[in-house]
């Protein structure tokens, strides 16, 4: 799928430097909560009142509890095994280009592509699990009312945060550049093609 030939020479290499990542991620988080909270709760409000007047005792809790933190780390895992099937589908070696791991000493998984990719192409794998585990449940909640499905959507959104600030930052240089994303070792490269004079 991807026909167009890196030449390194032909480009300049940048590399993004990344401060407050999680600060971002609480603050999308927090925009995403509002955003589809507020109509939840207006077509919803009476549902989310009879379950607030609902007593839930503490064993209960409990099996929430441990429920609520399996999902979410079954939905990171998923996170980065979209990540990956998308950068793949782009890669030239496919899957054998696709690196997974995780930090335990920071507390995250991540997914790597080991080739370089043009950058509207790398968009479409950095982009898809925010659309996928996060806008697209958080936008069916609103319509079923499940509140469930809607903090989930909106946790999800919040764990792409650096997703979305991977984009923000090479949105303005997507034609004819290249991305180069280096996970493990926290680095991510642009590279903007040279103008010929």
């Amino acid at each position: 799928m991807n026909n167009k030939v890196f030449v390194a020479e032909n480009y300049i290499k940048e590399e993004l430097i990344f401060k407050r990542e999680m600060l971002f991620a609480f603050f999308v988080m927090v925009i995403a909560g509002l955003l589809f909270g507020t109509p939840f709760y207006f077509l919803w409000s009476e549902s989310i009142q009879a379950a607030s007047g609902t007593e839930i005792d503490t064993h209960t809790r409990i099996i929430i509890g441990v429920v609520v933190i399996g999902v979410l780390i079954i939905g990171n895992v998923v996170h980065e095994l979209i990540h990956g099937f998308f950068y793949a589908i782009f890669c030239k070696n496919k899957f054998k280009s696709i690196k997974f791991g995780a930090v335990l000493k920071k507390g995250y998984a991540y997914c790597e592509c080991k080739e370089i990719l043009q950058t509207k192409h790398f968009i479409v794998g950095l982009l898809m699990p925010v659309i996928l585990l996060g806008i697209l449940p958080a936008t069916i909640s609103i319509l079923i009312g499940n509140s469930d499905l809607l903090l989930f959507g909106v946790i999800m959104i919040g764990c792409g945060g650096s997703d979305i600030l991977t984009f923000i930052k090479i949105a303005k240089n997507i034609n004819g550049s290249w991305f180069e994303n280096r996970v493990s070792i926290l680095k991510w490269y642009i590279y903007k093609p040279i103008k010929s004079k």
